[in-house]
């Protein structure tokens, strides 16, 4: 999901909460020995707690997952870079061997 619209539907999720917890409060200061509301309070912290930590864990996750990409690249960029030295010192290796098998033809 892109970041800018997933940012504002966490601003909005929470914004929501807010609205809903200030209610609920206001409602408890009028009510404050009303067992269903106590209940809805205990249930929508509840909620709100899971909400967050499922927040954190997604970004904790997406966090994760940029940094695998990262050193993916990285990785595949010093496997082409070895690959290409590799490639370099074998030719350079053969030519000096055939550099080497034509002087010994020559003295012999």
């Amino acid at each position: 999901m892109d970041k800018k619209i997933d940012n504002l539907l966490c601003l909005e999720l929470d914004t929501n909460i807010l609205i809903m917890y200030d209610h609920l409060k206001e409602w408890r200061k009028n009510k404050p020995n009303h067992k269903g509301l106590d209940q809805v309070m205990e249930s929508f912290t509840k909620v709100s707690m899971f909400i967050n930590t499922y927040k954190t864990e997604r970004y904790l996750y997406e966090k994760a997952l940029e940094k695998c990409k990262e050193e993916q690249i990285y990785y595949k960029n010093k496997y082409a870079e070895t690959l290409e030295k590799f490639k370099k010192y074998k030719n350079e290796d053969r030519n000096r061997f055939i550099h080497n098998t034509q002087e010994s033809e020559r003295s012999d």
